[in-house]
């Protein structure tokens, strides 16, 4: 009786082999229809296609160059076997040799752009687009809402544990000012958290609340950490390989303001080489590998194609200060071509790039509203730390490993270097914990 049974329930489903055999093909005419779809037309009309191409005024604009996407998800099934994603759009843009792209994801167009002049036709056309609150990462619940709350990629997750993180470390330092200003206790105003504490309205009552402030705070301890300790970390890692480098800009700090007393924000502007050595690092090292996505509040045209109302417009961060059309050895630290290029005009080197032949703050009218902040942050971080330390690599180490991590453009791994002392004692700030 058993052995009937027995046969009975092994007749009734597939052997493993047959199953496995079954997985393997289905996976193989995946691949197949992968590698074999053509890629979208690239067709132009108008100006420029040549005599009888087509009618501008009876077809359509193309879309950007792209992958033609599936029904429904679009481009999302390679975008979620090619992870991370910015690789894959670079490597497909590469291989297309275009330097702006179309890919869809669920029934949003996102373009990308690595050409400077295309972009800077985006930023002139600002009034055209509206930013969108999203980080730097593609989330599948963003292009197929039915989706959010799985978390599938896991960003969700790690942004509820980075705000709380913030929020642990915040909360209790505002709290406790908020009760100061407002039992009387504390009526100077020294920082910018005073200055949130205590602005006021039109009516002369407090302009936020408590949660408003805190929320304020969030933003900057975020815009304000990532993006200049970024820059700093890779340009003392690529300086440590180049001592040449590292040695001008430690002349410069020493001519310019001495061993006498600290680097001030009043020096900025005389640092001419520690500057070009900063914008040399936003430049071959972004915080990101795309800005901010803008979006089509309606039909435009960028570069002669067609952006669909809806669509998400991204600046490649990397495509634009890696391109070889634009930089000479675009992915080698020179820190001297910035200098070359501000020689003749009257602002001098500058972190900021108008050209948008890379991207270091981010751009147009809902783009970043402290560069300013930004370039005395970045710049005050890092002269303190040429001018106070002379930087070496640590014993045995012949070169620091510059490769990027896989799922992101930080460094791989943790900046190791020796650091002795170049000034007197009492120069450095006494620190408590």
């Amino acid at each position: 009786m058993e052995q009937t049974a027995s046969s009975t329930l092994i007749l009734g489903r597939p052997s493993s082999s047959v199953a496995a055999k079954a997985v393997l093909l289905v996976l193989i005419v995946i691949y197949l229809v992968l590698r074999l779809r053509p890629k979208r037309r690239n067709i132009l009309c108008g100006a420029g296609a040549g005599a009888g191409a087509c009618s501008s005024a009876a077809t359509p604009l193309p879309l950007p160059p792209g992958p033609v996407p599936w029904p429904v998800v679009g481009n999302l099934p390679e975008m979620m076997l090619n992870k991370p994603a910015f690789r894959w759009i670079h490597h497909m843009m590469k291989e297309m040799g275009t330097d702006i792209a179309c890919v869809r994801l669920g029934s949003v167009h996102v373009v990308s752009i690595t050409c400077p002049k295309i972009a800077r036709e985006v930023e002139h056309m600002d009034a055209m687009f509206t930013s969108l609150g999203l980080l730097y990462a593609f989330c599948v619940s963003d292009y197929l809402p039915w989706l959010r709350g799985l978390d599938l990629d896991g960003h969700e997750k790690m942004v509820k544990e980075a705000n709380a993180t913030i929020n642990r470390l915040h909360d209790t330092v505002i709290d406790e000012r908020w009760r100061r200003w407002k039992s009387g206790e504390r009526k100077d105003i020294d920082d910018f958290l005073d200055v949130l504490i205590t602005l006021k309205d039109s009516d002369g009552n407090p302009l936020l609340t408590l949660q408003e402030v805190k929320a304020q705070s969030q933003d900057i301890t975020f815009a304000a950490v990532d993006n200049p300790s970024n820059a700093i970390e890779w340009a003392l890692a690529e300086m440590a390989n180049a001592p040449e480098v590292m040695a001008k800009a430690v002349e410069e700090m020493d001519r310019v303001v001495g061993r006498e007393r600290l680097v001030q924000e009043s020096d900025i502007p005389q640092l001419i080489y520690t500057k070009a050595c900063v914008r040399e690092a936003f430049r071959l090292h972004p915080v990101a590998p795309f800005n901010v996505p803008h979006v089509a509040l309606s039909d435009t045209t960028v570069a002669g194609y067609r952006v669909p109302k809806g669509s998400h417009v991204i600046l490649s961060r990397i495509g634009l200060g890696r391109n070889p059309a634009v930089w000479d050895e675009p992915l080698r630290f020179k820190p001297e071509r910035h200098i070359n290029m501000a020689a003749g005009s009257d602002g001098g080197v500058a972190l900021t790039e108008n050209e948008l032949r890379f991207i270091s703050f981010s751009t147009g009218r809902r783009g970043c509203v402290a560069a300013s902040l930004g370039t005395a942050m970045c710049m005050m971080l890092f002269g303190r730390l040429i001018q106070g330390f002379t930087w070496s690599k640590p014993t045995g180490v012949a070169a620091i490993d510059l490769s990027e991590a896989k799922h992101d453009v930080f460094l791989a791994k943790s900046l190791v270097l020796h650091a002795d002392l170049r000034l007197r004692a009492n120069l450095y700030p006494a620190t408590t914990i």
